[in-house]
C-alpha cells in the first residue's frame, strides 16, 4: 500500500471516530442513527461473505461429486452402434494430448430391471473395472458388497449362463433401495432387440443378473438411476 493511500485511509478512520464517539454533546436521534447505519452495513457485509462462502463451497463439493462418478470427457461415435474397433480407438484417444491422464471404455444403455417387489428404469453401463478406476472414483464408492472384476472380460454370457453362473450388475443406493434389493439377489434386466417379433415389432429380451454390489455416489440423480455390468456382458447383451 502507497503511502498517500495509508494517509488517506487513517484520515477516513480517525473522521469516522471523531462523528461516532464524538465528547461533543449530540442529539440521540444521530447517534441511534449511526449505530443503526453502521450496524446494516456489518450485517450485509457479512451475511454477503457467508453467502459467498457456503455456494463456492456448495459448487466445490458438487462438481467434485459429479467428477468422481463421471469422466471429464465422454466421446460417442454418431448414431445407436459402437465403435467396431475400441481398443485403437482408446490408443488414438490417449495419444493424442500428453494432457490426458486416462481412458476408459464404456457402453450406454437404457434398461428396465425387475426384482420380486419392483420395476423401475436404469442407465446401464457397461464397464471394465480396470480402465474405470483410472478415470473415476466409482470403485471406492461401494457400500455394501464388491463390484466385478476384470475376468468377466473374457466370458460369454451364454456360457456362463448354461454354467449356471449369472453374470453380475453393481447398483445405485436409491435404485437397490427403490426395488429392495441387496447383494445376492437376482434381478432381470429387459431391453429391447433390433430383431423383428412375430407382428413386425421389436423384442424384448430378458436376461437374469445378480447384484454384487450397491454403490452410493453422493449425486441423487446418479444413485436412482445408474447400474453397471462388465464391458462385454453388456455389448453382447444389447448387441453392441
Amino acid at each position: 500500500m502507497k503511502k498517500n493511500q495509508k494517509r488517506s485511509l487513517q484520515f477516513e478512520f480517525w473522521l469516522a471516530l471523531r462523528y461516532l464517539f464524538s465528547k461533543k454533546p449530540q442529539s440521540k436521534f444521530v447517534m441511534i442513527v449511526s449505530a443503526f447505519s453502521i450496524g446494516s452495513v456489518f450485517i450485509g457485509v457479512a451475511a454477503l461473505i457467508i453467502v459467498l462462502s457456503l455456494m463456492n463451497g456448495f459448487e466445490s463439493e458438487i462438481r467434485g461429486r459429479m467428477m468422481d462418478a463421471h469422466a471429464h470427457i465422454n466421446v460417442y461415435k454418431y448414431g445407436r452402434s459402437g465403435f467396431d474397433n475400441w481398443e485403437n480407438v482408446l490408443a488414438n484417444i490417449e495419444n493424442f494430448s500428453d494432457d490426458i491422464i486416462a481412458v476408459s471404455p464404456f457402453i450406454y444403455n437404457k434398461s428396465v430391471i425387475s426384482s420380486r417387489k419392483e420395476n423401475e428404469g436404469i442407465m446401464i453401463r457397461g464397464i471394465i473395472p480396470s480402465y474405470e478406476k483410472n478415470v473415476t472414483q466409482l470403485m471406492d464408492k461401494v457400500i455394501s458388497g464388491a463390484f466385478f472384476s476384470d475376468n468377466w472380460e473374457n466370458a460369454s454370457y451364454t456360457e456362463h449362463t448354461n454354467e449356471r453362473i449369472i453374470p453380475p450388475i453393481v447398483l445405485g443406493s436409491i435404485l437397490a433401495n427403490n426395488i429392495s434389493v441387496i447383494p445376492g439377489d437376482t434381478i432381470i434386466v429387459y431391453t429391447i432387440s433390433e430383431k423383428e417379433g412375430n407382428f413386425g415389432g421389436m423384442t424384448p429380451k430378458a436376461k437374469r443378473f445378480i447384484v454384487s454390489g450397491i454403490f452410493s455416489s453422493g449425486l441423487y440423480e446418479h444413485d436412482a438411476m445408474f447400474g453397471y455390468m462388465p464391458l462385454n456382458i453388456a455389448g453382447e447383451y444389447f448387441g453392441m
